[in-house]
C-alpha cells in the first residue's frame, strides 16, 4: 500500500492538526508548514469526510480520462485527482497495475490539459531573492545526451516539445528534493542545493535528485524516437550567490569555481553516469558508493581535479553511520546519561515496556550515545531493531520501518518481485504472532504485488497494516528482550508517529525498550506514565571537550591554549569539537602564530550547510543576526540601533533570534546583551556577508565606538582595533592594536601580544611614511621583542630581527631609552645562542648606557646582562659579584617594570645564576637559599615567563645533585606551565629532563631515547648556550647503555663548539665525562688527559664542587697500561 499525503486543497475541517490513523486519535505535533508531511499546517492523513470527497473527485477525473476501471486501485492507495499527475511508471508498477493499464494511464496523462506524466513546472515568478552573500553551495549540472541526433530525426516543433518536457521533468525532480533551478539553456539545466535556503544535507539531496533523474528518465521515452539518456556533474564549494542585477537571470547570479566545476564534471561523465567532486564525496561519505575516476584535467582548471562516479546507495543507513564509517572516537562526558539508559533497560528486562526519549541539538551526540549504549548491553545478547528517519523520505509513510524490513536479505527493493514475495512470506511464517492474512498489507507497504487484497477502505487498511507491524515487534520480544532504536524522530512522517503511539501502548507488558532520539524543535506527541524517561543531552564541559580533542589529534599535540580555544569556539558540541579540531590539524600552523591562524580558519565544510540552514530559517531576523555577528560574539541592542538605524524591527527580530535558540539574551536596560549560543553560528553569519558589506558595518561600528564610547575603546582596544582594521581605518587600527599588545604584555599574555603586535605592523604598512610612522613602528618593535623572547626564546631569529630594527629606529630618532632596550635584547640573543664574545661586548655596551643614565632599572638590567655572560664564560667570581650588586638594588616596582619591558625578571636571573655559582664554588647552603629566592620571586611577581626560566635553571642544579624525584617534579611543572603559556623554548628542555629521569629510574633505553630526541628538538630552537649543561648527563647515560663511542662523538663536538664560543661554565664537566667514556673504550691515555683538563679548568674557575667531582672520577680511572674496570661507570655514581 502506498501512503500519500492529501492534496493542498483538503477541506478546512481536516486541517485542524488531528491525524486519523489506526485505532486511536492523537494530536499531531506542531510543525512548520510542510516540514514533515508537506501539508499545510502540518496536517496528516485526511479523515473520513476528506477521504470521501477525494474519492469522488478522483472518480470524476478518471471517468473524464476514460480510465474508470482504475478508480478502486488508485483510491486504495490514497491517490487523489491532484496527485494523478505525479504518478510514475514505477509507482504504477508498485500498485500492481498491468503493463496495459500502465500504458493506457500514461497515454491519457500525456493528453491531459495540465500536463505530462510528471508534475508540470509553473512559469517562474520573479520573486525577490536574498541579497548577494557568501555560502557553501552544491551545484548540479544535468545535460541530455544526443540532442544533436534528435535534431536530425524530429521536426523542430517536436524537438522543442522533447526539450521542454526534459527541462520540466528535471526541474520537477530537483524541486522535489528541495533544490532550486537556476537556469535552463537548451538541453542543459543548472540547479543549486543550498540556495536560497540551506539544508544540512544539501549534497546528499543533490545526489539523490541526480539518481531520480537517471532512474525516471524513461518516462519521457514515448516522446522521443531514440533512447533518452543524461549525464550529471555535481560539485560543492564556496560561492557568492544572490539577487542578480540582470533581470533575465531568474535563479540568482552565482560567482565562483563550483558551478564551472559541476559543468566540467558533467562533460567528463559517460551517458547515464553521475560524477561528483571530491568535496561532495567527502560531505556525503558512506551514504553512497563511489568509483574513483582519478585526477582528471578539466578545461579551465589549472590543476587536475579528483573525480568520483557515484554507483548507488552506500551501506550507511543514516548520516551518523556515514560519518561513523571512518571510525568513531570513544565517547566522553556521557557517563551519567549511559547509566540512566542502563536503568531504563533493567526496568524493561523486568517485563515492563519502557520508552526513553533522548533530546538534543544537532551534533550533540545523541546517535553516539545510542551506539555506546548498544555496545554496553551487547553482552546480554538482546535483539535490536534500528529505525532511521531521513529528511529526504519524510513524505513517505512509515519509511523508517519499511527501510528496516527491506534490509532483510530477500526483501531488497532491487530484487525481482517474485523473490521479494517469497521473502515476505517466509518472514511472516517465521515470526510469532504474525499470520498469513498480514501478507497483503505488508505487501502493499513494501510495494510487492501479486498478493490478494481484501476490499477495505483506506482507514481500515491503515489500521490492519499498523496492527501487523506491531505484532511483528511483539513476536520478536517473545523469547528475548528487544531494544528498538528510533533515530531522528524529528524527521518522522505522520504515519510513523502514529505507529509509534500504538506501539508504545502495546509494549507495556513486554521486555522491550524503545529509545527515541530527536532535536529540540520536535515535541513527542506520546506519553506513557510510569514507563517514559526523558533525557536531554547538554554540551560537554571543558574537561570532556579536552579529552575529545586529544582523541582526535592522537599522536600529535596541540598547545593547551589552542585546545581551550577549540572548545570555546565549538561551544562544547562534540561534532563541532571533532570537526574544528580536524580543520586545525589540516591547516599548516606555526604555533607562534596560532592566534592569527585560528582567526583565518574556515568553518569546517561538514558543518557549513547545517549552520547556514539555521540562519536561513530566521527569516527577517537573519539580516540582524548577520549585522550582530560583525559586532562580535556578544552585542547590545543599543549598538545595533546605532549602526542599523533603518532596520524595520530590531526588537522583534531580536526576539525571533533568541527564540530560535541561536542566541541568548541577558540583562535588562542599558546592560542588556545578546550572545550567540555558539561561536560557529556567529562565524557562519559573518562569513556569509560579502566582504564589502562587512567593511561597511565594521566602519560604522568603529566610528560609533570612537565617537560615543571612548572609555570602552581604552578598556577594550583589541575590539576597536579589529573594527578599525576591517573598516578601513588603518591609523586608528595601529594605535589600538599597539595599546592592546602592550596591555597583553602587562598580563604576560605573550602569545596574544605577538598576534596583536603583528596586526599593528600589518596595518602600519597602510599608513603614510614619516617621523610619526617611524616612532610608531619603534613602539611596536620594542613591545614585540620581549614577546618573542618569551615565546621563541632569547636566541631566536625573531628576537634578533625585532631588536635590530628597534635599535636602528631608536638611533635614527635619538631615543636613548629605546636604544637601551633594543641593545639589551640583542645581548640576550647573542647570549642564548652561545656567542660569548659578541654577547660580552654588547653586555658592556648595555652597562655603559646604564652607568651614564644612572637609573636603577637600567643598572639592574645591566647587572643581569654582564653577570650572566660572565657566569657562562666560567668567571664565577665576576658573575657572583654582579649578582650580589644587582640583588642589592632590588625594588619591587622597578622589578615589575623590568618584567614588563623584557618579559623576564632580571633579579630572578641574578638569584638563579648566583645560586649555581655558589654551588660550583662549594657554598651549598648559600646556594640553596638563593635558589629558593629564584623560585619564590616570580611567584610574588605573578610573572609566568620568569617562573618558567627559574624552573628551567633549577632543574640543572637538582640534576647535578642526582635528586631525581625533585628533578621530575620540577620538570613536570615546567612542562605544564610552558604548554599552557606557549613557551616553545622550555617544552623540549623539560622533556629532555623527564627522559633522563626515566633512564635513572631503571628504564634506561626508553628514557635515553626520549631524552636524546627532546635534546635535538631543544637544539633546534636556536639555543646553543645551555646545551653543554645537558650533554654531560646524556653522556653518562650513553656510557651506561654501552654506547661510549657515541658519547665521545657528541662530547668531542660540544667541547670544540664551547671552546670556540669561549663558553666555560660546564667545560670541565664535558672533559670529565669524556674521560669516563674514553676509559670505557680502553683509551687510558686519552682518559687521563681529559680528566687532567677537567681538574685544571675547575681549579682555574674556582669551581670547588666540579673539581671534587673530577678528582673522584680520576680515582676510579686506571693508569695507562692497566686494565680498566669492567663495564661503564654508572651515571648515578660518576661524581
Amino acid at each position: 500500500m502506498i501512503f500519500r499525503p492529501p492534496p493542498a486543497t483538503m477541506p478546512a475541517a481536516n486541517q485542524a492538526g488531528i491525524a486519523v490513523f489506526g485505532p486511536c486519535r492523537i494530536a499531531a505535533p506542531e510543525r512548520r508548514a510542510g516540514s514533515r508531511t508537506g501539508l499545510p499546517g502540518g496536517a496528516a492523513a485526511g479523515g473520513p469526510d476528506g477521504t470521501w470527497q477525494m474519492s469522488e473527485l478522483l472518480r470524476t477525473e478518471l471517468d473524464r480520462l476514460g480510465l474508470p476501471d482504475l478508480h478502486d486501485v488508485l483510491s486504495r492507495n490514497g491517490i487523489d485527482e491532484d496527485t494523478l499527475r505525479d504518478l510514475t511508471e514505477s509507482d504504477l508498477r508498485e500498485m500492481g497495475l498491468t503493463l496495459g493499464q500502465r500504458k493506457r494511464f500514461l497515454r491519457a496523462m500525456r493528453g491531459r490539459p495540465d500536463g505530462l506524466p510528471v508534475a508540470p513546472v509553473p512559469a517562474p515568478i520573479r520573486e525577490p531573492l536574498p541579497a548577494a552573500e557568501r555560502r557553501q553551495l552544491t551545484t548540479l549540472f544535468c545535460d541530455m545526451v544526443g540532442s544533436t541526433r534528435l535534431a536530425t530525426r524530429l521536426d523542430p516543433e517536436d524537438l522543442r516539445d522533447v526539450i521542454d518536457a526534459y527541462q520540466e521533468f528535471c526541474a520537477s525532480v530537483v524541486r522535489s528534493h528541495a533544490g532550486h533551478v537556476a537556469f535552463s539553456q537548451g538541453d542543459g539545466i543548472m540547479a543549486y542545493f543550498g540556495f536560497p535556503f540551506a539544508r544540512e544535507d544539501d549534497p546528499e539531496r543533490a545526489v539523490r535528485a541526480a539518481f531520480e533523474i537517471c532512474a525516471r528518465l524513461d518516462e519521457l521515452q514515448p516522446l522521443a524516437p531514440v533512447p533518452l539518456r543524461t549525464r550529471i556533474g555535481i560539485a560543492t564549494g564556496l560561492v557568492v550567490v544572490g539577487d542578480s542585477r540582470d533581470p533575465s537571470v531568474a535563479g540568482g547570479n552565482v560567482v565562483g569555481e563550483t558551478p564551472n566545476l559541476a559543468a566540467r564534471l558533467q562533460e567528463a561523465a559517460m551517458p547515464g553516469e553521475i560524477v561528483v567532486s571530491d568535496s561532495t564525496r567527502r560531505l556525503c561519505g558512506a551514504l553512497f558508493e563511489y568509483e574513483p575516476r582519478g585526477d582528471l584535467c578539466l578545461k579551465g582548471f589549472p590543476e587536475p581535479v579528483a573525480v568520483h562516479r557515484v554507483l548507488g546507495e552506500g551501506t550507511a543507513r543514516s548520516r551518523f553511520e556515514a560519518r561513523a564509517s571512518a571510525g568513531l572516537y570513544p565517547i566522553v562526558g556521557r557517563e551519567a546519561e549511559l547509566e540512566r539508559l542502563r536503568a531504563v533497560w533493567r526496568a524493561a528486562l523486568g517485563g515492563t515496556g519502557q520508552v526513553a526519549l533522548l533530546r538534543g541539538e544537532a551534533g550533540i551526540g545523541k546517535s553516539r550515545l545510542a551506539r555506546a549504549f548498544m555496545e554496553v548491553i551487547a553482552p546480554e545478547r538482546p535483539r535490536v531493531l534500528q529505525w532511521f528517519c531521513a529528511t529526504h523520505l519524510n513524505n513517505r509513510p512509515l519509511h523508517p520501518v519499511v527501510r528496516e524490513i527491506e534490509s532483510v536479505d530477500a526483501l531488497g527493493r532491487t530484487l525481482p518481485e517474485g523473490t521479494r514475495r517469497a521473502g515476505l512470506e517466509a518472514l511472516v511464517a517465521a515470526m510469532p504472532r504474525m499470520q498469513a492474512d498480514d501478507l497483503p498489507f505488508l505487501g502493499d507497504l513494501l510495494g510487492i504485488g501479486g498478493l490478494p487484497r481484501p476490499e477495505l477502505d483506506v482507514q481500515a487498511q491503515a489500521r490492519r497494516t499498523v496492527d501487523a507491524l506491531v505484532r511483528r515487534v511483539e513476536g520478536m520480544a517473545q523469547d528475548a528482550p528487544l531494544l528498538i532504536l528510533m533515530e531522528d524522530a524529528h524527521w518522522a512522517d505522520a504515519a510513523t508517529l502514529e505507529f509509534l503511539a500504538v506501539l508504545i501502548e502495546r509494549i507495556a507488558p513486554l521486555p522491550i525498550m524503545l529509545l527515541v532520539t530527536y532535536r529540540p524543535e520536535f515535541s513527542p506527541p506520546w506519553s506513557a506514565p510510569g514507563r517514559c524517561t526523558g533525557l536531554t543531552l547538554e554540551t560537554l564541559n571543558a574537561l570532556a571537550g579536552a579529552r575529545l580533542v586529544d582523541m582526535v589529534v592522537r599522536e600529535r599535540t596541540l598547545p593547551a591554549h589552542l585546545v581551550r580555544t577549540i572548545i570555546e569556539k565549538a561551544g562544547g558540541v562534540p561534532l563541532f569539537v571533532e570537526e574544528l579540531t580536524k580543520t586545525v590539524l589540516d591547516a599548516v600552523i606555526d604555533h607562534s602564530r596560532l592566534a592569527e591562524s585560528l582567526a583565518t580558519l574556515t568553518i569546517p565544510a561538514t558543518l557549513q550547510d547545517s549552520l547556514m540552514a539555521r540562519l536561513d530559517a530566521l527569516g527577517t531576523a537573519k539580516e540582524l543576526a548577520q549585522t550582530g555577528s560583525v559586532i562580535g560574539r556578544e552585542f547590545t541592542p543599543a549598538m545595533l540601533r546605532a549602526i542599523a538605524p533603518d532596520h524595520p524591527d530590531i526588537e522583534g527580530d531580536l526576539r525571533r533570534l533568541c527564540a530560535s535558540g541561536l542566541a541568548d539574551e541577558n540583562g535588562e536596560g542599558p546592560s542588556r546583551t545578546v550572545t550567540f549560543h555558539h561561536a560557529l553560528v556567529q562565524d557562519t553569519a559573518y562569513e556569509s556577508l560579502l566582504r564589502r558589506r562587512r567593511r561597511d558595518i565594521h566602519h560604522a561600528i568603529a566610528a560609533a565606538m570612537l565617537a560615543q564610547h571612548p572609555a570602552f575603546a581604552g578598556a577594550e582596544p583589541e575590539v576597536v582595533a579589529r573594527h578599525c582594521t576591517h573598516g578601513g581605518l588603518p591609523e586608528a587600527a595601529v594605535a589600538h592594536w599597539l595599546l592592546a599588545g602592550q596591555q597583553a604584555l602587562g598580563r604576560a599574555a605573550n602569545l596574544s601580544a605577538l598576534h596583536l603586535l603583528r596586526c599593528a605592523l600589518e596595518q602600519l604598512e597602510l599608513v603614510p611614511e614619516g617621523e610619526g610612522h617611524r616612532r610608531t613602528e619603534l613602539g611596536i618593535r620594542m613591545a614585540l621583542a620581549p614577546a618573542c623572547m618569551a615565546i621563541h626564546g632569547w636566541g631566536s631569529p625573531e628576537v634578533e630581527a625585532a631588536c635590530r630594527r628597534a635599535r636602528d629606529l631608536a638611533e635614527g630618532l635619538g631615543d636613548g631609552e629605546s636604544l637601551f632596550g633594543a641593545t639589551w635584547g640583542l645581548w640576550s640573543n647573542y647570549f642564548l645562542r652561545g656567542e660569548m664574545e659578541p654577547a660580552l661586548e654588547t653586555a658592556r655596551a648595555v652597562d655603559a648606557m646604564a652607568e651614564a643614565a644612572g637609573a636603577t632599572l637600567l643598572r639592574v638590567a645591566a647587572d643581569h646582562a654582564v653577570g650572566f655572560t660572565l657566569y657562562f664564560r666560567g668567571d664565577l667570581e665576576g658573575a657572583l659579584a654582579r649578582a650580589e650588586a644587582g640583588i642589592a638594588r632590588y625594588e619591587e616596582e622597578t622589578e615589575r617594570q623590568i618584567a614588563r619591558m623584557f618579559q623576564f625578571s632580571s633579579t630572578t636571573a641574578l638569584f638563579s645564576f648566583g645560586a649555581v655559582s655558589l654551588w660550583m664554588m662549594g657554598r651549598e647552603a648559600e646556594a640553596d637559599a638563593a635558589l629558593g629566592r629564584a623560585l619564590a620571586l616570580p611567584e610574588e611577581l605573578a610573572h609566568a615567563p620568569s617562573l618558567a626560566f627559574s624552573l628551567a635553571f633549577t632543574q640543572y642544579t637538582l640534576l647535578y645533585r642526582r635528586d631525581w624525584r625533585r628533578v621530575r617534579e620540577t620538570s613536570q611543572r615546567l612542562l605544564a606551565l610552558s604548554e599552557a603559556e606557549g613557551f616553545r623554548l622550555w617544552i623540549p628542555q623539560a622533556r629532555t629532563f623527564l627522559g633522563l629521569c626515566e633512564a635513572a629510574e631503571g628504564r634506561l633505553e626508553e628514557g635515553l631515547e626520549a631524552a636524546l630526541a627532546s635534546f635535538e628538538a631543544y637544539a633546534a630552537t636556536g639555543t646553543g648556550l645551555t646545551l653543554m649543561q645537558l650533554l654531560p648527563h646524556l653522556g653518562e647515560f650513553l656510557i651506561a647503555a654501552g654506547r661510549a663511542g657515541e658519547a665521545v662523538q657528541r662530547l668531542d663536538a660540544m667541547i670544540a663548539s664551547a671552546e670556540g664560543r669561549r663558553e666555560g661554565a660546564y667545560l670541565s664537566e664535558l672533559y670529565r665525562v669524556r674521560a669516563v667514556a674514553q676509559g670505557a673504550l680502553g683509551r687510558a691515555e686519552a682518559a687521563l688527559a681529559d680528566i687532567e683538563a677537567a681538574q685544571a679548568l675547575a681549579r682555574r674557575q674556582g669551581a670547588v664542587t666540579l673539581r671534587r667531582r673530577a678528582e673522584a672520577t680520576r680515582a676510579r680511572l686506571r693508569p695507562p697500561g692497566e686494565a680498566q674496570a669492567a663495564g661503564p661507570v654508572p651515571a648515578t655514581q660518576s661524581g
